[in-house]
């Protein structure tokens, strides 16, 4: 369900004025932007099956818990996604003024182009010239170069993508499933993957296929684009193009089919590697770029054509396959040289005969010979007797020596009596002194032996002691942080606030399912950071709530808004006001129109004229005609019908001097750019950081 002719967005910044289209993922608007008196495009995040809308509130909510997870997390990444479209600054690519999230999902805020689309215009006129399509093309192309110089892929580039000013200009838009990627080609960002048939690559339809930088995938798409401009009808789908090949009708050019195939070739690797290397080809500047395959495939498709002229209705298509592998040429049997006549070989042969004789006789004879045996050595004449025995010659013994070497004998044998009784006894000395020496060792050893078993075992039980003490410590702290744990999740579940509808009311539980505030409301909001949430009583009047459930501001206000720098701003009987966080109305409704506090100053509408007031409502400045709260830190006002700024508490910051805001653009520093036009139509840069230096 799209939002209703007439909604307002961002306070009154944006007012609806009907529906463009819809898609899988978005509704896109008609607004108007009233402070700018200009016409915009809207963008709403919306994913159809996924959430539905309140038609009292607008707001937008997921239609179960893990619908409401996907919702959340594709949503983040369409407001990253359009901030990174929002930095480029291109004449070929839609221009994003602002990005805001509201109603429960996200919007951003595009140029409206005055004009239609490719498809809309080849559908109303059908096929294109070549000359008039491939400038279109070369439009897209310079767009796409820009892009994937920045690191983005398209990934849905077809002719419903690609408007048509009515200057001429085309404009690449809907960056709805782009992708970001790193510098080394690694993918930042996950949107949802789209495929349109006719258009999207093989790659696409595979899981994981886009996730590495290819700007050869949107070189496909412009090529299926081109097709479709000259051919005048959808070409065939990617699964299929391997198969079926392209339907060409005659008409079209053999360059430019060559160029189309060669974009359109089902491996990324044959395709083109930038949208300017496709141009170059389809101009004919480039010829080693084209495979031969893909060029003998259009000549072929040239060789078909008729040689006479049918008319458009009549003309034959000829075929051309996206990939073509060469024939493979047939094997001819080359018949032999004619022989040369040639001398005789005769002698020759008979010599090589008469050696192959000799070889196997001389073989034969070693084969067949016995070995000789070496014949005794001779036997001397005179042979010479050797004795082997020889008598010693004969001793003289005395009685004299006889007797002395008795006597030696015997004084030998006493004195070896002597000295073994002496060793014998020195021995058994030794022997018991060894044995007390050794019991003594064996005492002193089995008392160490004691000792240390003592301490082993005193050791032992105060290793165990100690494990045991760690044990129970370990288990009392993991207790202790278990029970802090449980402590804090049953305290966060406490916390929580959950929206519950019972008998057509709305009220909120915890995170445990008890009821905190009682279904007593006509309709609840989520709780905002300032931790207040908005409701409506039966009698449709707003007010607010605390966490506890405390109505802090009365259901009494047409519309009641967040707090911020401590007070809301609410409207009541056509009139703004603020209140603070007790309910107490610190200024009654009475400003025509206003905005929220900021730096202690709110910027408020009072008559015709536009001024500041503090937190006591004391009134400054109400000089100004015009005044627009653009983002950044300072306001946009007119005055004697030029513009200038001011910061937050009213100071005026630049001179009054130019005659239009055309927009701005972030500088990713935090800080803004201001395109402005001066009395002598020139274009000016104004930078917020130089207005509040």
């Amino acid at each position: 369900m799209e939002l209703k002719e007439g909604t307002f967005l961002q306070g009154k910044k944006y007012k609806i004025i009907k529906t463009l289209g819809k898609g899988g993922f978005g509704i896109t608007y008609l607004a108007e932007q009233t402070l700018m008196d200009r016409q915009v495009c809207i963008k709403e995040f919306y994913i159809d099956d996924q959430c539905d809308r309140d038609s009292g509130t607008s707001q937008v909510r997921a239609v179960s818990t893990s619908a409401g997870a996907k919702f959340e997390s594709f949503m983040q990444k369409f407001i990253k996604e359009a901030k990174t479209i929002a930095r480029l600054d291109h004449p070929n690519i839609i221009r994003i003024y602002d990005v805001f999230p509201e109603n429960g999902t996200a919007y951003y805020v595009m140029e409206y182009i005055d004009g239609q689309t490719l498809e809309s215009y080849v559908s109303e006129k059908g096929r294109l010239s070549e000359e008039e399509a491939i400038g279109f093309i070369r439009q897209a192309a310079t767009a796409l170069d820009y892009i994937h110089k920045n690191r983005i892929t398209h990934l849905d580039v077809k002719p419903a993508n690609l408007m048509l000013k009515k200057n001429g200009r085309i404009v690449l838009i809907d960056f709805g499933v782009s992708k970001h990627y790193d510098e080394e080609g690694h993918q930042t960002t996950t949107t949802p993957i789209g495929i349109s048939r006719g258009y999207a690559p093989l790659e696409q339809y595979l899981a994981g296929g886009v996730g590495e930088f290819s700007p050869e995938t949107d070189v496909y798409s412009l090529g299926a684009t081109l097709y479709r401009l000259v051919a005048g009808k959808v070409p065939t789908e990617a699964p299929m193009l391997r198969s079926e090949g392209l339907q060409f009708p005659d008409y079209v050019s053999e360059n430019t089919a060559i160029a189309i195939v060669r974009a359109m070739q089902p491996d990324r690797e044959e395709r083109p590697a930038s949208a300017s290397a496709f141009i170059d080809i389809l101009e004919g500047r480039s010829t080693t770029a084209v495979p031969d395959e893909a060029a003998a495939a259009a000549a072929a498709a040239a060789a078909a054509k008729p040689a006479a002229k049918k008319p458009a209705a009549e003309k034959t298509a000829a075929t051309v396959p996206v990939t073509k592998k060469p024939a493979v040429p047939k094997t001819e049997t080359v018949p032999p040289a004619e022989k040369s006549p040639k001398k005789s070989n005769m002698g020759l042969i008979i010599g090589i005969a008469a050696a192959v004789i000799a070889a196997a006789v001389a073989l034969f004879l070693l084969l067949g010979r016995k070995p000789s045996v070496p014949a005794a050595p001779p036997v001397p004449e005179n042979p010479v007797a050797v004795d082997t025995v020889s008598t010693p010659a004969p001793v003289d013994n005395t009685v004299a020596a006889a007797a002395e070497n008795v006597e030696e004998k015997a004084a030998a044998s006493t004195s070896n009596v002597d000295k073994k009784a002496t060793a014998n006894a020195s021995n058994a000395s030794k022997t018991d002194k060894n044995a007390a020496e050794k019991a003594a060792e064996k005492a002193a050893a089995e008392k160490a032996a004691a000792n240390k078993a003592a301490a082993e075992k005193a050791a032992a039980e105060k290793a165990a002691a100690e494990k045991a003490a760690a044990e129970k410590a370990a288990a009392e702290k993991a207790a202790a942080e278990k029970a802090a744990a449980d402590k804090a999740a049953n305290a966060g579940k406490a916390a929580t606030r959950v929206i519950y509808s019972e008998n057509g009311l709305y009220g909120f539980k915890d995170g445990n399912g008890d009821v905190v505030v009682p279904a007593t409301y006509a309709n609840v909001w989520k709780y905002g950071s300032d931790g207040y949430a908005k409701v409506k009583a039966s009698n449709n009047k707003m007010g607010l709530i605390d966490h506890s459930g405390k109505l802090v501001v009365p259901t009494r206000y047409n519309e009641i808004y967040p707090f911020s720098d401590g007070l809301a701003r609410v409207y009541y009987n056509g009139r703004y006001g603020f209140v603070d966080t007790s309910g107490n109305e610190v200024i009654a409704p009475a400003y025509k129109d206003a905005y929220n506090f900021s730096s202690g100053h709110a910027l408020v509408a009072k008559g015709s004229k536009w001024g500041f007031i503090d937190k006591t409502g004391t009134e400054k400045n109400f000089s100004y005609d015009y005044m627009s709260e653009v983002p950044g830190k300072v306001y946009l006002l007119r005055k004697g019908g030029l513009f200038g700024f001011c910061d937050r508490s009213g100071r005026e910051v630049s001179q009054f001097n130019y005659s239009e805001c055309k927009g701005y653009q972030s500088k990713g520093d935090g800080k803004y750019m201001y395109l402005m036009t001066d009395q002598h139509g020139e274009e000016v840069e104004v930078y917020e950081a130089d207005l509040l230096e």
